[in-house]
């Protein structure tokens, strides 16, 4: 067990010392029947004490019990595909799942993990075990949305609470593989084909993946390049992965798909403009590597 918070678990172990300690007390000194008397009185005032103080200690442990978990699971059960991994990265949200499947029968078919549960690398975290559990092809899905985890996987039809994964990333066709920096490759990229008009919201998809650990949260930017190389427009940046797969998190050999959202300037002049991306570290803005200049994309002259 790889959880830090195990005081619980030594329950047992503090009893015991009480119970020896309690006999070293009623052995201490003299042997008169006065002492022993009096050891004994006060280990049974401990134990009264104990006793006494037993129900409402239970309640105040009760009562600090979330409880949004039970009703999680009672919808989760519902719609969960059968045989299904169930992922989350908190073992609160887990362990509610096995009692209604240990003690109550509830749904036996579904198994939950969650990360750090074994020392393993597949369990360092919940990218890492949601990876390792694709490998098995057993549907798998996480108990909740988990923002940022869609850079690395692909989602699949699923039902709330549960945010099923349909598998990996793939590198796009054609594969226009450039280097950013030594630990991370750009595959290629998605952008418009068609032209695109003032006022047009337009998405362009990155497609990532690290040779090499990611030593930084890096920062991605798409920014907007005129003809004469100059920026314009408003680009877009962001963390990708946020707290759940930053770049840290991103395993060699892992596709990650990277999507910025850009809107074409009301009054932006038609013509053809060039996409510079790259990646930071924030705050400090160092940049990563050498940004790269992709394809362009065109706007269409007002009316057309």
């Amino acid at each position: 067990y790889n959880i830090g918070d195990i005081h619980v678990f030594y329950l047992p172990v503090y009893q015991t010392a009480a119970v020896l300690a309690g006999v070293a007390v009623a052995g201490w000194g003299s042997s008169s029947h006065t002492r022993s008397a009096i050891a004994g009185l006060v280990l049974l005032a401990l134990a009264v004490s104990a006793v006494v103080r037993a129900p409402a200690a239970r309640e105040s442990a009760l009562a600090s019990i979330p409880h949004a978990p039970e009703g999680l699971w009672q919808s989760a059960f519902a719609v969960a595909p059968q045989d299904a991994i169930v992922l989350s990265n908190d073992r609160n949200e887990i362990v509610p799942m096995w009692y209604h499947q240990y003690a109550e029968s509830q749904r036996p078919d579904l198994l939950g993990l969650f990360p750090l549960i074994s020392t393993e690398p597949e369990y360092s975290h919940i990218g890492a075990l949601a990876t390792d559990a694709l490998q098995t092809g057993r549907p798998v899905c996480l108990v909740k949305e988990m923002p940022g985890l869609e850079v690395g996987f692909q989602p699949a039809p699923s039902a709330p609470p549960l945010q099923c994964l349909a598998g990996l990333w793939t590198a796009p066709e054609p594969q226009r593989e450039q280097r950013l920096a030594d630990d991370v490759l750009l595959l290629g990229y998605d952008a418009p084909a068609e032209p695109l008009t003032a006022g047009e919201t337009f998405l362009v998809s990155l497609y990532w993946q690290a040779v090499a650990p990611l030593a930084a949260p890096y920062s991605t930017y798409v920014h907007v390049l005129d003809g004469d190389g100059a920026p314009v427009w408003t680009g877009s940046d962001h963390r990708p992965g946020g707290d759940y797969l930053p770049a840290p998190l991103w395993l060699p050999g892992q596709v990650i798909r990277d999507e910025h959202v850009l809107t074409v300037p009301a009054d932006a002049a038609p013509g053809e403009y060039r996409l510079l991306v790259g990646m930071y570290e924030y705050p400090s803005l160092m940049g990563h590597g050498d940004a790269i200049v992709l394809g362009s994309v065109e706007v269409a002259p007002a009316g057309r």
